[in-house]
């Protein structure tokens, strides 16, 4: 993704898309970040790109994640 704005808008439709999620991209990582709250605690996912961080978020909240 190229461009502050672009990375920007990117990150604020994830976070539309996804209520309580905030996302980000983190330039010294290159990589896309987000932190989730699950019922089991808050969740830190990563990834390559935009498209790859929306799929984990849905399946990461999707997951019947259990306590230990």
């Amino acid at each position: 993704m190229s461009g502050n704005a672009e990375t920007k808008r990117a990150a604020r439709v994830l976070t539309e898309m996804f209520p309580g999620v905030q996302a980000w991209y983190g330039e010294a990582t290159g990589e896309w970040w987000a932190m989730i709250s699950l019922p089991t605690g808050d969740r830190l996912l990563s990834a390559p790109d935009v498209h790859q961080l929306r799929e984990q978020i849905t399946l990461t909240r999707a997951w019947p994640w259990h306590q230990r």
